[in-house]
C-alpha cells in the first residue's frame, strides 16, 4: 500500500517539493543572484543537506504512523455502513487500493488501538503494531505501559527500539513465559541482518555526501541539462536511503 505524503527540502538554494519516497515533483527558482550563497554555504551544504533529509523521513514517518489508523478506522465505518447491503469482501476487493488481508489486519490494529499517541511515542508501523494484536487489548497495553524491556545477552531493549522480528518474539516470549535457544539464534540472526542494512545505508549517505559536494563545485556556471542530471541522481540515491531507512525502522 502507498500513501501519498507530500514535503519539500531545500535543495542547492532552492525548495523541492517531494513525494513520501523522495522524488523530486516541483522544482522552484532560486531565490538569489550570482554564486555567492553557494560558495559561501559550500563547507557547510552537505550537513545540511543530510540533516533536512533526516528530517523529513522522521515527518514522513509520523505521518504513515497516523495514517495508518486512520485508514483502519475509516474501513471500520465502510464495513459498518455496508452491512446488510451485500458481501463485504467483495466490496471490499472492487474498492480498496490494497489487499483485503492488508485491510483486515488495519482494521485489526484500529479496533486495537484507541490512542495514537501510544502508536507515534513508541514509532509503531503498521506491521509492528499488527503483532501486538496477538495479546489482548488489557495485556497489551500492560505490555507497552510497562516500557518492555526485551534481554538479549547485555542488550535490554525497549518496543520502540525493537526490529519487527525482535517484536514478534518479544510477544511470543511474554505469551508462554519463556525463551528457547532456537528463539535466541532467531533473535542474533535478526540483529545481524539489521546491523548489515545499517551499513549499507551509511554507504549510501556516504555517497551522497560526495554527489553534493561535487555537485556544489560542478553547478556554478553549468547549465540547466547539467543541473537537472546532478539533481536526478541525487534523488535516486535520496529514494534508495529512504527505502532502506524503512527497512531499519522496521
Amino acid at each position: 500500500m502507498e500513501i501519498e505524503n507530500k514535503s519539500s527540502f531545500t535543495e542547492f538554494g532552492r525548495t523541492t517539493e517531494t513525494d513520501d519516497r523522495g522524488g523530486a515533483l516541483l522544482e522552484n527558482a532560486p531565490t538569489t543572484n550570482g554564486n555567492s550563497t553557494l560558495e559561501s554555504d559550500a563547507d557547510n551544504s552537505w550537513e545540511h543537506q543530510l540533516n533536512t533529509f533526516k528530517l523529513k523521513i522522521e515527518e514522513l514517518q509520523e505521518r504513515y504512523e497516523q495514517s495508518y489508523l486512520e485508514i483502519g478506522r475509516l474501513l471500520i465505518q465502510a464495513r459498518d455502513v455496508y452491512k446488510g447491503h451485500g458481501d463485504w469482501i467483495k466490496w471490499l476487493k472492487a474498492n480498496a487500493p490494497f489487499s483485503v488481508r492488508h485491510a483486515q489486519r488495519l482494521i485489526r490494529v484500529a479496533e486495537m488501538f484507541d490512542d495514537a499517541t501510544m502508536v507515534s511515542r513508541l514509532r509503531l508501523t503498521s506491521s509492528k503494531a499488527y503483532i501486538l494484536t496477538r495479546l489482548d487489548k488489557k495485556d497489551m497495553n500492560n505490555f507497552l505501559e510497562s516500557d518492555h524491556f526485551f534481554r538479549i545477552g547485555d542488550n535490554p531493549k525497549s518496543v520502540k527500539d525493537m526490529t519487527k522480528r525482535e517484536l514478534e518474539l518479544a510477544v511470543t516470549i511474554h505469551l508462554k513465559g519463556k525463551l528457547t535457544s532456537t528463539d535466541h539464534e532467531e533473535v542474533t540472526s535478526s540483529i545481524q541482518d539489521k546491523e548489515n542494512l545499517k551499513d549499507r545505508v551509511e554507504s549510501n549517505l556516504e555517497e551522497l555526501r560526495k554527489i553534493l559536494n561535487k555537485t556544489i563545485i560542478s553547478i556554478k556556471g553549468s547549465d540547466s541539462d547539467t543541473r537537472a542530471s546532478w539533481i536526478s541522481e541525487l534523488d535516486d540515491l535520496y529514494k534508495t536511503s529512504l527505502d532502506q531507512l524503512s527497512s531499519v525502522a522496521e
